[in-house]
């Protein structure tokens, strides 16, 4: 990832809202250091992130689900999208292909880095690992076709 873009996904524009349990409100002060993020964590708890600018997912808003398992942070959180989205990393369930969400998972990523991900993720797909391979194909063969589509939905079920 270029400087520039670690620069902007560090800075504080984000707007955060802790819960009442201690538990959440450490997770929700981890989320003011990420961008894009707008979330109320409780143990299983909506969050909505903007489309990174650039991409074709931008000005799109998509929500996600994240779940906290009973040992977390020694599990991963369980993250799906809610909203519909043309990604060759994200099946139509909402799973998320991202190796911190599976056997890469540390306690001491966190949901912040785990949100950090997700934006690099819509910023870079990964077509070599998809979960859709259809999807995958195309961003490899005609990349144009993949963002005109990505575009398309984003701008009809996530605006």
């Amino acid at each position: 990832m270029p400087p520039r873009s670690l620069a902007m996904l560090l800075s504080l524009r984000a707007a955060c809202y802790s819960g009442e349990t201690a538990a959440s409100a450490i997770c929700a002060h981890a989320l003011t250091r990420v961008p894009h993020v707008c979330a109320h964590l409780l143990p299983c708890s909506p969050a909505v992130l903007t489309g990174p600018e650039g991409t074709p997912y931008e000005g799109g808003m998509f929500f996600l689900d994240i779940t906290f398992p009973a040992d977390y942070p020694f599990k991963p959180p369980k993250v799906l999208f809610t909203t519909k989205i043309y990604h060759c990393n994200v099946n139509n369930d909402g799973g998320i292909c991202l190796d911190i969400l599976k056997d890469q998972w540390s306690p001491a990523l966190g949901i912040g880095k785990v949100i950090l991900s997700i934006l690099a993720l819509l910023q870079d797909p990964n077509p070599e690992q998809p979960l859709i391979p259809e999807i995958g194909q195309v961003y490899k063969e005609n990349k144009a076709k993949y963002d005109a589509t990505a575009a398309e939905w984003t701008e009809k079920y996530a605006k």
